[in-house]
């Protein structure tokens, strides 16, 4: 018997790849957990001013609670 490999969804992929994903995300619904995203994978392929803009993004999103609150914490350390 062979194991069944893994779902495709649970596939590792690249920090291009994920960038597409939080992109086409936030195309169709922007949110805050989106723009936060594609920032921190753009930070990691070394796009700084670009990654300035998304993780700006964030904060500029409505929001109410405890969980937005905590992607605007994390969007503005990512800043710093």
């Amino acid at each position: 018997l062979h194991p069944s490999p893994p779902h495709p969804n649970l596939m590792p992929c690249s920090y291009e790849e994920a960038l597409a994903f939080f992109k086409c995300s936030f195309s169709v619904r922007p949110s805050k957990k989106a723009a936060l995203y594609a920032g921190l994978a753009l930070q990691k392929l070394g796009r700084r001013d670009e990654a300035a803009d998304w993780l700006g993004r964030v904060a500029g999103l409505p929001g109410g609670g405890e969980a937005d609150a905590q992607l605007d914490r994390e969007a503005a350390a990512a800043l710093r």
